[in-house]
């Protein structure tokens, strides 16, 4: 799940920082991963527009991550042999991961997009009225726990407020999160 997420994030950010124009291709011509992603791209569309391009380069992220995965966890299978989880569970190194030909790659890429992107300037911003609006809907259900749907209610008395409360915000999708908080607070 770990690296699904990874692979996903990563894949995610990329083209969103692209399209948000927090980063720019030009930028990303120096990262090992993103030129074998352009060049598929090149191959496959060699008439495309620039702004195809960049789409097709950052699917063809999120597929060579997940291609990489599936062999590369597929081969560490192999070696290993196991016979049951707990085989897997034991191993002395980790068996699902991207292979180490791609690893320092995608490596680079994750070490850029902490540079250029996680620290922006907006994405700092996001990040605060993220954390600001969570406080702010935390707080709310707090003080009315009734707010809570029931399933949630009928928890309390076993887990405890704040708990069950923290469980609930964490299981909200972002949209739902705004949603919520909008009706709430009345903004």
């Amino acid at each position: 799940m770990d690296l699904a997420d990874e692979i996903a994030y990563t894949a995610a950010d990329l083209y969103d920082a692209l399209a948000a124009g927090w980063i720019a291709v030009e930028q990303l011509r120096g990262l090992e991963l993103w030129r074998m992603a352009w060049d598929r791209a090149l191959t496959e569309a060699p008439e495309a527009r620039a702004v195809h391009l960049r789409i097709q380069a950052c699917r063809n992220v999120l597929a060579m991550l997940a291609e990489d995965v599936i062999v590369a966890t597929g081969r560490g299978l192999v070696r290993l042999g196991p016979t049951r989880p707990a085989d897997i569970q034991a191993a002395a190194n980790r068996v699902a991961g991207f292979s180490d030909e791609l690893a320092p790659a995608v490596g680079q890429l994750q070490t850029f997009l902490h540079e250029n992107v996680y620290n922006h300037p907006q994405a700092r911003q996001q990040d605060a009225r993220a954390a600001r609006t969570i406080r702010e809907l935390f707080s709310a259900y707090i003080a009315q726990p009734e707010l809570l749907p029931p399933r949630y209610q009928r928890r309390i008395d076993i887990d405890g407020l704040h708990r069950v409360v923290c469980d609930y915000i964490a299981g909200m999708t972002d949209r739902f999160c705004r949603q919520e908080h909008r009706r709430l607070s009345g903004t």
